[in-house]
């Protein structure tokens, strides 16, 4: 157990990627990583405590400091010692207990609808993240993303996490702490993110053959700049402006890609796969797979299985050069 505490310790203190998840942007995940920190001090203390008893004993009374034969002096107790012995770990257990009670208290204090906030609802699906928000002219209606979420700096965001088939985990370290998506259940993560930036994390929870490519990212801007964003991710995406796009536009919708996705403006609504309304304007691919550039939408459009193996989307290879490549036009300008 020593060796392991300082193993521990000496990998957060040495690894950056451990160094960055312990960077958290949140009130309420620096008070888990605070009280991690915490537990990790009195837990290597202790096994230095342990440790340090057990050597002195070795040495101290080690084989032949007695006769063969003789025994050593026989101690029948010390009430004393052993009232010491019961009291510290109980304290220090009563005493950690009670500051959990209030780390929850806080994780948990803006749950509630009545404490405000914007509402995101997060789906997990196989293997990707959905995200919902309401829309800012009409709060009743939503605007629906897929992969990136994208939040305020210094307001209220209540994720209402859930499942659309199987468990997954939504977990970004630097956010603080994780919360199970569970199908039939929705799961509150209330937060308020203190410095913008892009912060990365995946589902923690096996939820099938590609769960190790259900990556997330979120987005975190300010206020100004995340009610642009989603002012413009509630309007239609730009229709196609060349004759390439408007090629890709035709293959798309005769293809089965209207059988699960939703491009508004057009009659692909179809609420399986990924809405792909501002599809271009997406850093990543297939839930952080791969770039969104050309090359690599074009490697996953020919075989997706080739790309991320397990995922529901089929493949065009059928599909020939000319229709591809126009495909791949008309995605990409989906801004």
């Amino acid at each position: 157990m020593f060796i392991i505490s300082v193993l521990l310790v000496v990998v957060v203190a040495g690894c950056g990627r451990s160094v960055d998840s312990l960077d958290v942007v949140t009130p309420q995940g620096l008070e888990i990583s605070n009280f991690f920190m915490v537990t990790l001090v009195i837990g290597l203390l202790v096994c230095v405590l342990v440790a340090g008893v057990l050597a002195v004993a070795v040495a101290r009374f080690r084989g032949g400091r007695y006769p063969v034969g003789e025994e050593p002096p026989q101690v029948t107790g010390n009430r004393r010692l052993e009232i010491t012995w019961t009291l510290i770990p109980l304290l220090t257990v009563l005493v950690l207990f009670l500051i959990s009670l209030r780390i929850m208290n806080v994780v948990h204090a803006n749950d509630s609808p009545s404490a405000g906030g914007l509402p995101i609802q997060v789906i997990g699906q196989q293997f990707w993240w959905e995200y919902r928000y309401p829309a800012p002219s009409n709060p009743s209606t939503q605007v629906i993303t897929a992969n990136e979420l994208h939040i305020p700096v210094g307001q209220i965001v209540r994720l209402q996490v859930a499942s659309n088939d199987v468990l997954h985990d939504f977990w970004v370290p630097q956010l603080g702490w994780k919360r199970d998506a569970v199908p039939g259940k929705t799961n509150t993560m209330s937060m308020t993110v203190l410095r913008a930036g892009t912060y990365d994390g995946e589902c923690t929870n096996l939820c099938g053959i590609a769960h190790a490519w259900m990556r997330i990212r979120v987005i975190a801007e300010s206020e100004l700049q995340f009610q642009s964003w989603l002012t413009a991710q509630a309007q239609p995406g730009d229709p196609p402006a060349t004759p390439q796009q408007q090629h890709g536009q035709r293959v798309f919708l005769a293809n089965t890609c209207t059988s699960c996705h939703t491009v508004a403006g057009t009659t692909a609504q179809a609420q399986v796969g990924p809405n792909l309304t501002h599809f271009g304007s997406r850093f990543y691919l297939a839930s952080g797979v791969q770039v969104n550039d050309p090359q690599h939408l074009r490697a996953w459009l020919e075989n997706p299985q080739a790309v991320k193996r397990g995922v529901l989307m089929p493949g065009y290879a059928s599909l020939g050069n000319d229709d591809l490549d126009a495909l791949v036009a008309y995605l990409e300008a989906l801004k």
